[in-house]
């Protein structure tokens, strides 16, 4: 069975503009920040539900259950707008309910023009919270730190990546 494809414009990857405190290249021994913002609706965004049984009445995620996923790819670009690499993210329900009082686990790729940036963590009834860097390749070999993600004003989604050196 194939999965529906919708576009969830709360959880849009879209394209995600980087804002980056030594983004790439040898940090010197500091700890490195890097910022994404997702922008909804962007060219080449993939938003897809995958609807295990018993099935959402809607075919939307507004009735988890257990093993429904939302998986998503948006769009990297550099602070000029240039296209610099690309984020895969799957998002996995843990528990049944509406999707704000789930408990999931996230695991994301940021690729980035300079190496590959993993995260992963489980996240429960409350807001906010952080993934953990699992590692990473290129200039992100063994990385470690956290994503945190917070909403903009405009509500779009901002990640910061913390990396520790």
């Amino acid at each position: 069975m194939q999965p529906k494809r919708f576009l969830v414009s709360g959880l849009a990857i879209g394209a995600l503009l980087i804002g980056a405190n030594g983004c790439g290249g040898s940090s010197g021994g500091k700890d490195r920040t890097i910022t994404l913002q997702a922008v909804p609706r962007s060219p080449g965004e993939v938003v897809n539900f995958v609807d295990q049984p018993p099935k959402s009445p809607s075919g939307q995620p507004d009735h988890i259950t257990a093993g429904d996923q939302i998986q998503e790819v948006g769009t990297v670009l550099d602070g000029a707008g240039h296209a610099a690499g690309t984020r895969y993210s799957i998002l996995t329900f843990l528990t049944p309910s509406t999707h704000e009082q789930s408990v999931n686990y996230s695991e994301s790729v940021f690729y980035l023009s300079h190496g590959a940036i993993y995260s992963a963590g489980v996240h429960g009834l409350a807001a906010g919270g952080s993934d953990a860097v699992t590692g990473g390749t290129g200039d992100y070999a063994a990385a470690r730190g956290t994503v945190t993600e917070a909403d903009s004003k405009s509500g779009h989604q901002i990640f910061t990546i913390h990396l520790l050196d």
